[in-house]
């Protein structure tokens, strides 16, 4: 399991936190009858974590109302007596693994059966002849049936899931949350409000075959209530390379909820054979875009409900409020900082001394994952770490050694420390030369990145000359990575621009542009990548409007992956100053000239460096000698 307790956001300032999550397919409730959604909402001890917004949350003491009394009172159950009838009654981690797991198999069914199928085959059933303590009438809840504080109490957690969930990945994900806690969880002393569980199914199906709903705004209050009730949300994401979760409209609407709610906790969790599989994504060829697109697709406007009326209620409860790409960029953003998280706690199980080969590869995987997601400073940590890796152990002389030495060199460029990103990249085309891989698709990279530098320092013919190089290469060796292929067109499409070049520097970019849009890239940092070219052709080709359009629309994707302060996106706001100026909006283009140079100040580029100088000029400001 991963904790996320910090705001969405830049990761290199870890300030205030956001929270998301809820319970699950709340739409349950637009059947549940209104006097049971009132429920019993009284506070309770919550076990709070040791860092949040810098201060500590003042604990939530368990107490009850007078009417809270009464209707314990009515319903026979007492605080003495396991909190039997409480609103916010859980069946503990320990009572769902075993116990419950147990009656499922006992009914014929297996770990892999999901929710939807057990509802009716073991909740309902164990449940219809007990006698319900909320409203004394016959079928009860499932929580009101399990006795004794092993097995049940107030809850301290909500799980936020699916019923297409199979009870073995639940039982799983609850059991590694308690696990890998930084402090073990008793598995009978940590409590999951889980609405299937702890909502009167009984109720429920009366309540549909009579056709009978609550209105919206009644058990959106009761959800409401239960989470800031019980504050702490566990969010079941699987599986993660498609979850489920981020399909129902619901779940999506819980976290939107919650990240808005200061006193709610979230933890992300994933069951170990999720995890596994996260790990062995994360080390394959593709597997670093593919976790950064998994977790940037939440589309709120594409989610399912069971109930129309609930999908078209909360889409305009979105629009009216915060609006859809908002929420839709905020969570994503938020899961994949997530996985951030999840691909840091893979390097503390990493043993150096055991597999040093595989651990210098993944740190220089979850680096690239960093850049992506425009953590540079987390990434140069990340690739240092490998590098004294494979230096310790002899094998930056390799071909993984070079790529790291190439990963490396092209950050140092991007920060224009030229000198230091010059003498990584020599090294790491010194040792293809030596190993004899320069004629490979890993040689044809370098040579790619030392054109890139060649560009960065204005020598655009032999940048030119490596890129045609490295094009020769790559053709030589046979089909290449898709990556690849891109990143040489836009290499070269850039060299091309920079020399006036502007047809051939188009016909690159427009390859580059088909490539993107064939692997589902081109609302990525490398997409916006892209349109920063596109926006400095366009200038090029007299056509400033056109050049604002596409510059806007690559930093609308910069903001909505939350990578716009990083050297790209300060790049694409100079360059959209450029185009503002000569649109003849000069108010606008100093606004985003003062934005670009805001931003590569905080990433403390030197103040001699060339993007420094360069916007100081714009903006008119003295020089610093």
């Amino acid at each position: 399991s991963v904790q996320r307790r910090f705001k969405p956001g830049c990761l290199e300032q870890q300030g205030k936190k956001k929270k998301m999550g809820a319970c699950c397919n709340f739409h349950v409730l637009s059947q549940w009858p209104s006097q049971c959604c009132d429920g019993l909402m009284s506070k309770r001890t919550h076990q709070h974590s040791p860092k949040r917004n810098h201060r500590r949350r003042p604990n939530r003491i368990t107490r009850f109302s007078v009417i809270d009394l009464l209707n314990f009172h009515n319903s026979g159950a007492t605080p003495i007596n396991n909190h039997l009838g409480h609103a916010f009654r859980g069946v503990s981690v320990h009572h769902f693994s075993q116990d419950f797991l147990a009656r499922v198999e006992m009914a014929g069914l297996t770990r892999d059966t999901s929710l939807y199928v057990i509802e009716p085959e073991v909740i309902r059933p164990m449940s219809a002849d007990a006698q319900c303590p909320r409203d004394q009438k016959k079928g009860a809840a499932y929580v009101d049936i399990v006795t004794g504080e092993d097995n049940a109490g107030i809850s301290n957690f909500m799980l936020s899931y699916t019923w297409g969930y199979s009870v073995g990945n639940i039982a799983d994900g609850l059991l590694a949350f308690c696990d890998e806690s930084n402090n073990r969880r008793n598995h009978k002393r940590t409590y999951v409000w889980i609405c299937c569980l702890c909502i009167n199914q009984h109720r429920v199906q009366a309540m549909r075959s009579a056709g009978v709903t609550v209105p919206f705004a009644v058990f959106e209050r009761a959800f409401g209530e239960r989470v800031e009730g019980i504050g702490h949300i566990l969010v079941l994401m699987l599986p993660w390379k498609d979850p489920e979760y981020l399909t129902r409209i619901w779940c999506v609407f819980e976290m939107h909820q919650a990240l808005t709610s200061p006193s709610v906790d979230l933890t992300v969790v994933m069951p170990p054979l999720e995890r596994q599989g996260f790990r062995t994504a994360l080390l394959s060829v593709n597997g670093i875009e593919y976790i950064f697109r998994t977790f940037a697709g939440v589309r709120i406007e594409n989610a399912k409900a069971s109930i129309e009326e609930d999908r078209c209620r909360i889409l305009k409860i979105v629009e009216d409020g915060v609006g859809v790409q908002k929420l839709n960029d905020s969570i994503s953003r938020y899961l994949q900082l997530w996985a951030v998280e999840a691909c840091e706690n893979e390097l503390k199980n990493c043993h150096h001394e055991a597999d040093p080969e595989g651990c210098a590869h993944l740190y220089a995987k979850v680096g690239t994952l960093m850049a992506l997601l425009g953590l540079h400073k987390r990434e140069a940590a990340l690739l240092a770490e490998a590098r004294r890796l494979r230096e310790l152990y002899g094998t930056l002389e390799t071909p993984d050694g070079v790529e790291l030495l190439r990963k490396i060199g092209q950050r140092l460029c991007l920060y224009e420390d030229f000198e230091a990103a010059g003498e990584h990249l020599a090294r790491a085309r010194g040792a293809c030369e030596q190993m004899g891989t320069l004629r490979s698709i890993g040689g044809s990279n370098v040579l790619v990145a030392l054109g890139r530098l060649k560009c960065a320092q204005g020598d655009y013919l032999n940048a030119l000359a490596l890129h045609h190089e490295a094009q020769q290469i790559a053709r030589e060796a046979g089909p290449s990575h898709f990556k690849d292929e891109a990143a040489l067109l836009l290499a070269m499409g850039e060299a091309l621009l920079e020399a006036q070049d502007i047809d051939e520097a188009e016909n690159c970019l427009t390859q580059a542009q088909a490539i993107y849009r064939m692997v589902g890239m081109l609302e990525s940092p490398a997409g916006a990548g892209l349109l920063c070219l596109t926006g400095k052709l366009k200038c090029r080709r007299g056509a400033p409007a056109e050049a604002v359009d596409a510059l806007t629309e690559g930093i609308r994707i910069h903001q909505r992956v939350g990578t716009l302060d990083t050297p790209l996106g300060a790049s694409l706001l100079a360059t959209l100053g450029d185009a503002w100026g000569d649109f003849g909006d000069a108010s606008s283009a100093q606004e985003a000239y003062r934005d670009a140079l805001s931003i590569y100040s905080r990433l403390e580029f030197a103040e001699q460096s060339p993007s420094m100088r360069w916007l100081t000029r714009k903006l008119r400001l003295p020089e610093a000698s």
